[in-house]
C-alpha cells in the first residue's frame, strides 16, 4: 500500500512538470481559463514552484487573491478542479510549511446559516444567501414561498437523481460517510465563488471499502450564471446546475474505489456519466474543439484538462461498444491497487478484446461522424464534428511527406487521398515511422457508391510498411490512419509517408511494367508462384480474373506497342 502510493505521488509529480510543458502548445479551444494562464506564467519562468503551487490553491479556494494580471487574462470558467486540488495535495508535503499551513486553513469546511436536507435523505446542503457570509451566497429567488431558495430545491433534487441513477441504476458503490464532518451522515454539498462548475474534496481513507478509499464533499458554483450553453430545455442554468453535480457525484463514487484514480480516466469518464445521468444536456459538446481538431493528441493527456473532457468519446465508444458497466469494472480493478490503464486491459481482455483492437475501432468511429454519420456507430455521431485529417491529397505521386501534428501514445493522425483526378490503378501508401514504438496502420476506403471498408495493416517492428489499395477507381477517397497503440509510449513521434500510383500490370510492385512482370504473372498461373499484394495488379486487361490472356496482353505492351493496361492507365 505504501509502496504504491508513493510511486503514484511520483507519477503525479512527473505529471506536474508534463502539465507545464504541455501548456506550451497553443490552446485548443480559444478559451483562456485562471488554471491555464497560471500554468502559462509558470511556463515563463514568471512564479517559481512554490509560487506556481499557491497560485493553484487561490485558483481553487480564493481566486480574489491572485494578481489582477492573472485574472484579468482568464476569460472562461472551469470544468472541474478535483484534479487540480489532487494535485496540490499531493505536492504539498514538498513544499513549505506555511504552504501546507494555508492548505490546512483551506480545508477546513465552511460554517453556513442555513441547511437544507435533499426529498431524498441523501444530501445535506449548506449555503448563504447574503454577501459577506462565510460562503457565496446562492440565488434567493422562491417562487413557491417556503423560506428555501428555489436554486437549492433544484440542486437538492438534482442530486437525489443522480445519486440514484448512479449507484442505484448503474450499480456503483455508495460514497463513503463522512461520519458527522458535515454535522450528520448525508453527504454534504457547499456552494463557493469559483471559476469551476464544482470540485469533488477527499477528506477521509475509509479503508474498509477498498484500500484507497475515501469520504468526501462537494463543493459547486453558487450561481452558473454565464457559464457556456448547453442543450437543456428548462434553460442551460438548470443545464450547468445538473451536469456539474452527475460529474462531482461521479467522482465521490470514484473515490469510493480509488481516490488516486488517473485524471486522464476520472475526467473521461465523469464527463461521460453526465450524458448518462441526464442526456440531451450535452454540455459535453462544449468540449469538441478540445478534441476532434487534434487526433494525435493521447488518449492519457492529462496537461490539458479540456482535452481530458473532450475525450468523453473514449469512455462514450467502449460503453456503447462493450457495454456501460465496463466502467465500473474498471473501477472495481483500481480498489485492488491497479492503474486505469492496466485495470482498462484486463477488463477488455477478460471480453475477448483487447486495447489494440478497440483503440483502432474506436479510430473508424471517429471518421464516421458529422455528415458521414450512418446511424451504426456514435448514437448521436450526426451532432459531432468531424475529425481533422492531417492533409488531404488530390494529386500522386506525393513523395516524403513529413507529418505537421506528429502523434502522441494513442494519439492519431488522418491522412485522405480523394481521387479527383480519376485514377486508374492502384494507390501505394509508403510509411516509415523511423521509431520503434508501437505502430499502427489502418485506411478507409469509401467506394463511387458511398460504401466504407476498413482495414487494418501489420506495422513490423522497423516501422516501415507498404500499403496498395486497388483497384482506385473504384473509389472516391482513401483514408490512412497511422497511430501508436501502446500506452506506454510518450511522443510525439514523426514520421515520414509517400503516395504513390501504381499501375495496373505492374504484378511484382517495381512501379513499372516490363518483362519481369510478365515473368511474375506466368509464375503464379502456372508455377504456383506468389499473387501480386492486391492481385488486381496482374488483371492486365481488367476481365475480373489472372489467366493466360493477362500475359498475351502485357507481352503485346511490352513488346509490341499493344495499349497499356486497362486502357491508358489514368484518365
Amino acid at each position: 500500500m505504501k509502496q504504491l502510493l508513493s510511486e503514484k505521488r511520483l507519477i503525479s509529480a512527473a505529471v506536474s512538470v508534463f502539465i507545464v510543458l504541455a501548456l506550451l502548445r497553443p490552446s485548443l479551444s480559444g478559451g483562456r481559463d485562471l488554471y491555464t494562464v497560471v500554468n502559462e506564467s509558470y511556463a515563463r519562468g514568471e512564479l517559481d514552484r512554490e509560487q506556481y503551487y499557491r497560485a493553484l490553491l487561490y485558483v481553487v479556494y480564493a481566486p480574489d487573491r491572485l494578481s489582477s494580471g492573472l485574472t484579468a487574462e482568464a476569460v472562461e470558467p472551469m470544468r472541474c478542479g478535483t484534479h487540480i486540488l489532487a494535485e496540490i495535495r499531493e505536492q504539498a508535503p514538498t513544499l513549505s510549511s506555511e504552504f501546507r499551513s494555508m492548505l490546512a486553513s483551506y480545508e477546513v469546511r465552511p460554517q453556513t446559516e442555513f441547511e437544507f436536507a435533499s426529498p431524498g435523505g441523501m444530501f445535506r446542503l449548506h449555503f448563504d444567501t447574503a454577501y459577506g457570509s462565510p460562503t457565496a451566497p446562492v440565488p434567493i429567488e422562491d417562487i413557491d414561498l417556503d423560506s428555501v431558495p428555489d436554486f437549492i430545491e433544484d440542486m437538492a433534487s438534482y442530486a437525489d437523481s443522480a445519486w440514484q441513477h448512479i449507484t442505484e441504476t448503474m450499480g456503483y458503490h455508495t460514497p463513503p460517510s463522512d461520519g458527522s464532518l458535515g454535522g450528520d451522515s448525508l453527504y454534504d454539498i457547499y456552494f463557493s465563488h469559483f471559476q469551476f462548475y464544482g470540485i469533488t474534496f477527499a477528506d477521509n481513507q475509509t479503508p474498509d471499502i477498498c484500500d484507497q478509499s475515501f469520504s468526501s464533499h462537494i463543493r459547486l458554483h453558487h450561481t452558473f450564471v454565464s457559464f457556456p450553453p448547453n442543450q437543456d430545455p428548462e434553460g442551460s442554468i438548470k443545464g450547468s446546475m445538473k451536469v456539474a453535480i452527475a460529474h462531482e457525484l461521479y467522482h465521490a463514487v470514484q473515490f469510493a474505489y480509488d481516490a488516486y484514480l488517473d485524471p486522464w480516466w476520472a475526467e473521461q469518464t465523469a464527463v461521460w456519466m453526465e450524458d448518462e445521468v441526464y442526456p440531451g444536456i450535452h454540455d459535453n459538446y462544449n468540449y469538441f474543439d478540445d478534441f476532434w481538431p487534434v487526433p494525435q493528441y493521447s488518449l492519457l493527456e492529462e496537461g490539458i484538462p479540456l482535452h481530458m473532457y473532450g475525450s468523453f468519446v473514449w469512455p462514450k465508444f467502449l460503453a456503447q461498444n462493450r457495454g456501460k458497466d465496463l466502467m465500473l469494472s474498471v473501477l472495481e480493478r483500481t480498489c485492488y491497487n491497479a492503474s486505469a490503464m492496466s485495470a482498462l486491459q484486463s477488463e477488455l481482455t477478460a471480453l475477448g478484446t483487447s486495447l489494440t483492437e478497440q483503440f483502432t475501432e474506436f479510430l473508424f468511429w471517429n471518421y464516421r461522424t458529422g455528415d458521414r454519420d450512418d446511424g451504426n456507430h456514435y448514437e448521436d455521431g450526426a451532432d459531432y464534428p468531424e475529425i481533422s485529417v492531417m492533409r488531404n491529397h488530390t494529386a500522386i505521386p506525393a513523395l516524403n511527406q513529413g507529418t505537421t501534428g506528429a502523434p502522441y501514445n494513442l494519439g492519431s493522425n488522418y491522412i485522405r487521398m480523394d481521387n479527383d483526378s480519376a485514377y486508374v490503378g492502384i494507390l501505394t501508401f509508403r510509411v516509415d515511422t523511423c521509431f520503434t514504438a508501437a505502430w499502427a496502420l489502418s485506411y478507409v476506403t469509401v467506394d463511387t457508391m458511398g460504401v466504407y471498408e476498413t482495414e487494418s495493416v501489420y506495422v513490423p517492428p522497423n516501422g516501415r510498411s507498404t500499403v496498395f489499395v486497388g483497384l482506385i477507381q473504384h473509389y472516391q477517397s482513401v483514408v490512412f490512419i497511422p497511430y501508436l497503440k501502446g500506452s506506454g509510449y510518450g511522443g510525439p513521434f514523426g514520421y515520414w509517408y509517400s503516395l504513390l500510383w501504381r499501375p495496373i500490370g505492374d504484378a511484382d510492385a517495381s512501379l513499372n511494367i516490363d518483362i519481369d512482370d510478365i515473368i511474375f504473372t506466368i509464375n503464379f498461373i502456372f508455377g504456383g508462384g506468389p499473387a501480386s499484394n492486391p492481385v488486381e495488379a496482374m488483371d492486365a486487361n481488367c476481365s475480373g480474373w489472372v489467366d493466360i490472356d493477362d500475359v498475351v496482353y502485357l507481352i503485346m505492351y511490352v513488346f509490341a506497342g499493344g495499349p497499356a493496361p486497362c486502357g491508358e492507365g489514368q484518365a
